[in-house]
């Protein structure tokens, strides 16, 4: 027969959890290093970190260089007995080479200013004492220090001053002697010429080498001139320079006023055809009030230093025209009349007596007739639209109804209708 057997055993809890190795790698300081793990016989993945006795989070790890502690701790449970090791570890200084440091950029030469120099690769980390700015020419030092000695260091052999020099200047002009010429009463024309450095001092002459002063030249005659620019020398520094360019005082060249385009109509009063004003010319014969065309006259007043922008010195004739004024003709008001015995006026609208006259337009009869209207001025109005000023008007025959009579009782007699 088979019969049931009952066995009892018991998993006793592990006493031999040990944490055998931390794997950590020191790092330099400002980088993210690969967070630590370990190898341990029993709960490798349920492990605790702290750095220098604090918690660790090493997504977001923040150490200064120099040498750290790091405990891994893997609590008990009630498998396996709990397992603790130590890890010193170094965070190491950045090492600032040579290459890291800026260098000097660009050339410096007198220029009577200060200066600053530039320089190319600054780091947030360093700091630059010393001359950054000068005047005179000479040699200039620059010391190149650590702003954090405790997390950075410089490599051996790196050389932590900069030198940079302004050199003894040659004077030139940087932007080249010119002048304008200018037109005959004008204001004169300023030269320009900027030097490096120093005071730039004009002269004037004539080509033939007599010396103009400015007061003199504004009221100066067309012609031809010299201008110099001249920079003493400052011994230490430089030595005097100059230049010379010819100008011209030239003709004074008058736009031609442009011609009006503006249509004039009689309208009583004084017209004026208006041409742009200009001090060198003289506008005449430019006014007119009757309909009709006549020539306004433009002339230079000194042809001697004035000519129009064609070189020309000849009287401009402008055509002014007034056109005739354009009246409407008058329409028929009534234009039909019946005879009474009694005389007739016939009616126009739009009738002007101030502008028009109007004869045949009255009648006693009955007839066709034919009035006649006509401008008073036909120099200064004519009419609008064709018309010959005939305008035909009636007066009807006038028309009576017949008597009606009414019946007569017979009496026996001769009797008169009534």
């Amino acid at each position: 027969d088979t019969q049931e057997v009952t066995i009892t055993f018991e998993i006793t809890k592990a006493t031999d959890n040990v944490i055998t190795e931390i794997i950590f790698e020191d790092f330099v300081y400002g980088t993210d290093p690969t967070p630590a793990t370990v190898k341990a016989k029993y709960g490798a993945d349920n492990v605790r970190f702290t750095i220098d006795g604090e918690e660790t989070d090493f997504s977001a790890l923040e150490l200064e260089a120099g040498s750290h502690t790091l405990v891994a701790t893997i609590a008990g449970t009630a498998n396996y007995n709990s397992a603790t090791l130590t890890k010193v570890f170094n965070v190491n200084k950045i090492v600032v080479k040579q290459s890291d440091l800026p260098t000097i950029s660009g050339s410096y030469v007198y220029n009577g200013k200060e200066q600053t120099v530039s320089l190319v690769g600054e780091k947030d980390y360093l700091t630059i004492s010393g001359d950054r700015s000068g005047t005179n020419a000479k040699n200039y030092t620059l010391t190149i220090s650590l702003k954090d000695d405790t997390n950075y260091e410089f490599d051996t052999n790196v050389v932590t001053t900069l030198t940079w020099t302004i050199e003894k200047g040659v004077n030139e002009f940087t932007t080249p002697l010119s002048i304008l010429s200018w037109t005959y009463g004008e204001a004169i024309k300023n030269p320009t010429a900027v030097s490096k450095w120093g005071t730039v001092v004009f002269t004037y002459t004539t080509k033939a080498g007599e010396f103009v002063s400015v007061d003199a030249l504004s009221p100066a005659n067309a012609g031809e001139y010299i201008v110099t620019a001249t920079v003493v020398a400052d011994g230490s520094n430089y030595d005097e320079i100059s230049e010379s360019v010819n100008f011209t005082i030239s003709k004074a060249k008058v736009t031609k006023p442009t011609e009006n385009s503006s249509t004039f109509t009689y309208n009583k009063t004084e017209q004026t055809y208006t041409l742009t004003t200009n001090s060198a010319y003289t506008i005449k014969n430019n006014t007119r009030t009757n309909a009709g065309s006549q020539t306004v006259i433009v002339s230079l007043i000194n042809t001697t230093n004035y000519e129009w922008e064609n070189g020309s010195v000849d009287d401009i004739a402008y055509t002014f025209t007034i056109n005739k004024a354009k009246l409407t003709a008058p329409t028929i008001k009534t234009g039909t009349f019946t005879y009474d015995a009694s005389v007739k006026t016939f009616e126009l609208t739009g009738f002007d007596e101030t502008t028009m006259s109007i004869t045949g337009n009255t009648a006693k009869n009955a007839g066709s007739y034919t009035a006649i209207v006509s401008l008073k001025d036909t120099d200064n109005y004519e009419w609008a639209d064709e018309f010959d000023g005939n305008i035909s008007w009636q007066i009807n025959k006038a028309t009576k109804d017949l008597p009606t009579l009414g019946n007569i009782p017979y009496n026996g007699k001769t009797q008169k209708a009534v």
